[in-house]
């Protein structure tokens, strides 16, 4: 797949491409890759006439990063970036859990940009009961050294596995830089502000599953209606990004983006 590096300092991006016509871009997941959230969702997109644009994040998978740490504002720019070498001038955004909220910070620094907006686990405030969810999904309060990784992988070790296989980023030990950067940026709250919410302009979806540790149903539903968005609940389902949410995805991008 082609690499890409906007700036000097930013990072080499690794991305997936496919498809003609409305720009897409999928954004995924904290500690995951493109290939690993979207792998079966890109052709669906792709078929309905719908340009593509699945990137690896920065310190994820085979992107870089020369900066060394991640805050969701510093994400944000990058992202875009990237779209702008790639001509990208307007674009539908589907982003899950922290691409979910990279896609919410294009939308209300760069409006313009955002044609449509689908938040699947956006979170708006980290409170008690996010972190402590956080910390339950990760089986570790905390990751900041190496015997904090090692604790993680022994808590949830078919989930380092996989990691140790997908990023690569680095020359060593990829999957241990990528969750020590990841650890602030869950664990500090990003400030959004009322004014900040205001100048959403995009249509905006804001998804669920049922079941969703990190993101009840009943948290989903105000932050649709803090943000004006519509609401997607999908049954039997946690923190994931499978058929029936590619499905209801997709319904509501044919509907609001063309």
């Amino acid at each position: 797949m082609p690499y890409l590096r906007p700036t000097p300092l930013s990072p080499r991006f690794w991305y997936e491409q496919r498809g003609e016509g409305e720009p897409l871009v999928l954004l995924h997941g904290g500690t995951s890759t493109a290939r690993w959230n979207w792998q079966k969702a890109i052709p669906v997109f792709a078929a309905q006439g719908f340009r593509v644009i699945a990137p690896d994040s920065p310190a994820h998978g085979k992107t870089d990063n020369p900066v060394g740490s991640l805050t969701y504002a510093r994400m944000t720019d990058e992202i875009v970036a990237f779209l702008e070498e790639l001509g990208v001038e307007q674009a539908c955004f589907y982003g899950f859990s922290d691409g979910a909220q990279v896609a919410l910070e294009i939308g209300f620094r760069r409006p313009q940009l955002a044609k449509a907006l689908v938040l699947n686990g956006v979170v708006l405030s980290f409170d008690d009961s996010y972190l402590t969810a956080v910390r339950r999904l990760m089986g570790v309060d905390r990751l900041v050294t190496d015997d904090d990784v090692d604790r993680f992988a022994e808590a949830r070790p078919e989930w380092a596995e996989e990691l140790q296989k997908r990023h690569t980023w680095a020359r060593e030990d990829s999957w241990r830089q990528t969750l020590r950067q990841i650890w602030p940026l869950w664990t500090r709250d990003p400030g959004y502000s009322r004014e900040a919410f205001e100048r959403l302009q995009a249509p905006t979806l804001v998804l669920t599953g049922d079941r969703d540790p990190v993101l009840p149903v009943e948290q989903a539903l105000r932050i649709s209606r803090e943000l004006d968005a519509e609401l997607g609940v999908i049954p039997g389902r946690g923190h994931e990004t499978d058929e029936p949410f590619t499905r209801t995805a997709l319904e509501f991008l044919l509907r609001r983006a063309r």
